[in-house]
């Protein structure tokens, strides 16, 4: 978190965006091993499994594009740009 707060004085603000950053990658940590794990297991069992994952992808992609939104939003708001 602090990585994101390299200003001279950061805001309560720019640490909530910080943690969103990082509870995102805990979750996307969580999403890959988890498919990993479930992936390795239906080889090793030779089991037909679901190799497509539609949802997954899509809903880590569309939640980093709000996490970094959020970011810009409230930095340029901090800077006085609206």
């Amino acid at each position: 978190m602090t990585l994101l707060n390299l200003k001279s004085h950061p805001t309560p603000t720019s640490f909530w965006v910080s943690g969103i950053f990082t509870l995102l990658a805990i979750a996307s940590l969580l999403y890959s091993v988890g498919v990993y794990l479930y992936r390795s297991r239906s080889i090793r069992n030779r089991k037909a499994a679901r190799y497509f994952d539609k949802w997954g992808p899509s809903v880590l992609c569309v939640s980093l594009f709000v996490a970094v939104a959020l970011n810009f939003g409230f930095e340029g708001r901090e800077r006085g740009m609206w």
